[in-house]
């Protein structure tokens, strides 16, 4: 059992490292378009190094405290859910084991072929939990912009939404503002919400400002998250 448990424990941690790993990157990535989105409202156009140095510094203390603490904040407070994350797959693993190793009617084939299920939808959770860090980062990065600019009230509005496809949770959260900045409700409202913060009555610029070499401002945010993910790397690679 002994063994069982040594090769669950390399199993898990591998994939745990990969997913955390993964989460990282994508939160530089969220940090950077939470920031731009926000600057963007208020139209303002952020200057490369001072995104380049909070953004690293963010996803420096985001993975220290993933890997390290085994969580996040969340709505203000401190969850362990990395760790919950990580203790349920050593269960789910664990059991899918041992149940095949106790059945003698199971083939090694048979048992194989479960595990390998497991880590699939196993993946795809970690896919999903990837997409929704991305998305808490874009929108605590969006209110800490306006935040430092001084704004009180926030609304919620929703980017690239179908018509018709706002759930009745957000569609509450988008009727009911404006709300105080350190009041507002948490986002993501649910797993694939789309809905983000924006300043409340704010002075909206005709022509937003973009990099004066690319319009659509795409090439400045991949130049900027390729430098940020290097960064990041080296202040959070094991030694």
């Amino acid at each position: 059992m002994a063994l069982i448990d040594a090769a669950i424990e390399a199993i898990v941690q591998k994939y745990l490292d990969q997913v955390a790993d993964t989460i990282v990157e994508s939160v530089i990535g969220g940090n950077i378009e939470g920031r731009i989105i926000g600057a963007r409202q208020l139209g303002i156009k952020l200057q490369y190094q001072t995104v380049t140095k909070e953004a690293t510094a963010y996803a420096a203390e985001y993975s220290r405290m993933l890997k390290v603490d085994g969580g996040t904040f969340i709505d203000g407070k401190f969850t362990p859910w990395f760790k919950k994350y990580g203790d349920s797959l050593r269960e789910k693993f664990t059991e899918e084991i041992v149940s095949g190793l106790n059945d003698p009617n199971l083939s090694k084939d048979e048992l194989g072929r479960r595990i390998s299920n497991l880590l699939e939808t196993t993946q795809k959770h970690g896919e999903m939990i990837a997409q929704h860090e991305i998305r808490q980062v874009q929108a605590h990065s969006a209110i800490m912009q306006y935040r430092n600019e001084g704004l009180d009230y926030v609304t919620i509005v929703g980017y690239d939404v179908p018509d018709g496809s706002v759930c009745e949770l957000c569609e509450e959260y988008m009727n009911h503002g404006p709300y105080p900045i350190n009041e507002a409700p948490f986002l993501p409202a649910h797993p694939h919400c789309r809905h983000n913060y924006a300043p409340y009555a704010p002075k909206q610029p005709e022509n937003a400002p973009v990099d004066d070499e690319d319009e659509s401002g795409e090439l400045w945010i991949a130049t900027l998250r390729r430098a940020i993910v290097n960064a990041a790397n080296k202040l959070t690679r094991k030694p």
